[in-house]
């Protein structure tokens, strides 16, 4: 008797609930939202549509989400403020990185609602030894799923439009890499591309790695979202001067990334498991682009997208 009244009180409870919800939010209940930590989350409860390959052979454009680190334990709970749920190296400690890593992810969902023909992409491979045979593409995935994609439109609409590319070892490869992506899953390349990540890399996608792999400028897009807090602030300064001696600088002199000795470690360094694309063999059109690494840039007239 007493185990069917407890039944009956969490019944009415729940029921008293959703009615309050319904009430104060309408018909979109579903889509309720709490603020926590200044970030409004979803409960991850909402139904979770399953990748669609019908859609991804209609798509039309990509939406890259650069990816920059790995979640760490089983629990993703505070994954949007909390430093211990990434692996992060000493730079990005304490600099509000896991709202950057979060509000890269919550645009590029965002722009994807905003267009029905782009395939998501969150680019980043196994990078960290200690991490263990897990991606970043793969962490940033899950971190969208844990927040139910911020709105059960998403998770219906976009989740089904939202792929992988876990090769990658830097910028450059990011962008290269996620076009192959998007060939595998769609058969065709992107007639437009928007790349989400730091404001303050934007040269570094735009000017230097569009221009090496050739894609059209009026085609490429690129949006900066970085948090609003004084930590990423005060670290700004720091990472800003990174960019410029540690990427601009030696992309500049070597467009590919196949000769200098900073870059090349990088990679080297990234790829703890030592894996290799096979992009080569998927993505056949820019086979020689893949594997080129001249100082100059590639020839213009012999890419897919140079029509």
């Amino acid at each position: 008797m007493i185990a069917l009244f407890g039944f009956m009180a969490v019944a009415l409870g729940g029921l008293f609930w959703r009615s309050l919800t319904w009430l104060l939010f309408g018909p979109n209940a579903d889509d309720f939202v709490v603020q926590r930590h200044g970030v409004s989350v979803r409960s991850p409860s909402a139904e979770l549509a399953p990748f669609d390959r019908t859609a991804a052979r209609s798509a039309r454009n990509l939406i890259l989400v650069a990816c920059h680190s790995i979640t760490v334990g089983e629990s993703l709970e505070g994954v949007d403020v909390r430093d211990d749920r990434w692996m992060l190296v000493d730079y990005q400690k304490h600099a509000s990185m896991p709202q950057a890593f979060t509000g890269h992810i919550r645009k590029g969902i965002e722009l994807a609602l905003e267009d029905p023909h782009a395939l998501v992409i969150f680019s980043g491979g196994q990078t960290r030894l200690h991490a263990g045979p897990k991606s970043e593409a793969n962490s940033y995935f899950f971190v969208a799923d844990h927040f139910g994609w911020w709105s059960s439109r998403a998770a219906k609409e976009v989740r089904p439009r939202a792929a992988l590319e876990e090769y990658s070892t830097d910028s450059l490869e990011n962008l290269l890499f996620s076009l192959c992506r998007f060939h595998e899953l769609s058969g065709s390349y992107p007639k437009h591309v928007t790349v989400v990540g730091y404001t303050f890399k934007q040269e570094r996608f735009r000017d230097l790695h569009r221009a090496a792999l050739r894609y059209p400028l009026e085609s490429f897009r690129y949006v900066g979202v970085d948090p609003d807090t004084n930590a990423f602030r005060a670290r700004l300064p720091q990472l800003e001067f990174f960019e410029s001696t540690a990427s601009l600088a030696p992309f500049r002199e070597d467009p590919y990334g196949c000769h200098s000795e900073v870059l090349r470690t990088k990679r080297v360094d990234r790829n703890p498991f030592s894996r290799q694309p096979g992009f080569i063999l998927s993505c056949p059109e820019i086979s020689t682009l893949l594997r080129y690494c001249e100082r100059k840039l590639y020839p213009v007239g012999e890419l897919p997208w140079d029509s």
